[in-house]
């Protein structure tokens, strides 16, 4: 493809894919930044390359490619260049600015059900237990599947509320749909020493 259009972002967008993929990181990133210098307005190419940095700890550069993505006004899906940011903030330990982008994730697309779940976490590890459970509570009603982080988060939520009795409800679930994942053992094993009281 290159060889027919030296100028193709696509072409190097799937290099770099490709690259990393067979953990050639230093020309992947060299294809992702190439990418960028021949459409650098283009806000799913500053999203690819700001993933691309995330997934290697540069949480920093990061955040400023996934700030750039939303500067686009043509790009189509900006909740998930703001979710993606929100997500790598969250993963760099600051949680107030993973609030910060999954609030406007949630802003440019109040469909956005994918980040109910990552907002429910960041505002748990901000001591806002309440506004996490109302989340966990969005997602529910979303009707997306619960998984085993989905189960462990609500758990840590409703504990952390004292409501031990929703809690239960969702150690319950845990044990049942992900019976021999270790945080259901766990649940399992607390449950039987509970009982033995």
């Amino acid at each position: 493809a290159l060889s027919f259009d030296s100028n193709s972002y696509d072409a190097q967008t799937g290099l770099g894919v490709l690259f990393e993929r067979i953990g050639r990181t230093d020309q992947a990133e060299t294809a992702y930044r190439r990418a960028v210098k021949l459409a650098p307005s283009r806000g799913s190419l500053r999203n690819n390359l700001g993933q691309f940095l995330c997934r290697h700890e540069r949480y920093p550069d990061a955040s400023k490619e996934f700030a750039l993505a939303l500067e686009d006004p043509f790009y189509q899906t900006p909740a998930v260049a703001a979710a993606n940011a929100g997500s790598c903030a969250r993963l760099s330990g600051d949680f107030a600015e993973s609030e910060r982008f999954l609030r406007i994730a949630i802003e440019r697309d109040p469909e956005s059900k994918e980040v109910f779940m990552p907002m429910a976490a960041v505002l748990l590890e901000r001591n806002q237990a309440l506004k996490a459970r109302a989340y966990i509570q969005r997602y529910e009603d979303s009707g997306l599947p619960e998984s085993e982080e989905f189960l462990v988060l609500a758990i840590r939520i409703e504990e952390k509320l004292k409501d031990l009795e929703n809690a239960q409800a969702y150690k319950q679930k845990l044990i049942q749909q992900f019976p021999k994942s270790d945080a259901a053992k766990a649940a399992a094993l607390i449950q039987q020493s509970e009982s033995t009281e």
